[in-house]
């Protein structure tokens, strides 16, 4: 999306010391190294903590044109705040698993949303309109995406145990290989590398 679609090569990456975070940067590096792409400039939020404002204006002096933040939702919501305040035009790129709803409440969630470009499987079916009516008849709101990808994460390992016959850890990994389960966050299905198969959409949705 960033580098084929978009064509920005000057990018800057924001990552705590969160091991979701540490994981996304360390993937997202190789992949840029791979493919060819210049590496972006790398900034640390926890060594910034104390002056934030002076870390936008390190990115400013880069001259970046986008700036991807692999950080905790409760992190990356005071960053989309402050580069807000700081009326910065890159576009904001992030992880769906900022979109904890867990962590955030519904309004800061909304914020998030309106501000980053997220990638999404776009979804729709009878299945997903049940888990939404059964999930609000029981908790009385609208699920988020932590409640929607535990679902069908743990349907698939219920399948998983089912086709292997028991919780054998390897029986258990060759069955998730070959189950493909229509879920709520859309069809769910692996490579033989153990990433999710499914095109995936980035956009950001315009705050109502």
């Amino acid at each position: 999306e960033i580098y084929e679609k978009r064509k920005i090569p000057e990018i800057a990456v924001i990552s705590d010391n969160m091991y979701e975070s540490n994981m996304a940067l360390k993937n997202f590096l190789l992949s840029s190294k791979l493919s060819g792409k210049a590496q972006p400039v790398q900034f640390k939020y926890d060594d910034h903590t104390s002056g934030l404002n002076s870390m936008i204006d390190q990115i400013i002096k880069e001259n970046v044109k986008a700036v991807v933040l692999f950080c905790s939702p409760v992190v990356s919501l005071k960053l989309v705040r402050l580069f807000e305040q700081r009326k910065t035009t890159w576009p904001l790129f992030s992880s769906i698993s900022v979109l904890d709803e867990d962590v955030l409440s519904d309004a800061e969630l909304q914020e998030c949303i309106s501000a980053l470009s997220l990638p999404r499987i776009q979804t729709q079916g009878d299945k997903k309109a049940l888990f939404l009516q059964e999930y609000r008849k029981m908790y009385g709101k609208v699920p988020g995406l932590v409640a929607s990808y535990a679902f069908d994460a743990t349907n698939m390992l219920i399948e998983a145990i089912r086709v292997a016959g028991g919780p054998d850890r390897e029986k258990l990994q060759h069955a998730l290989y070959s189950i493909q389960l229509e879920g709520v966050t859309g069809t769910v299905h692996f490579d033989d590398k153990g990433n999710r198969k499914g095109v995936l959409v980035v956009s950001t949705i315009p705050r109502h």
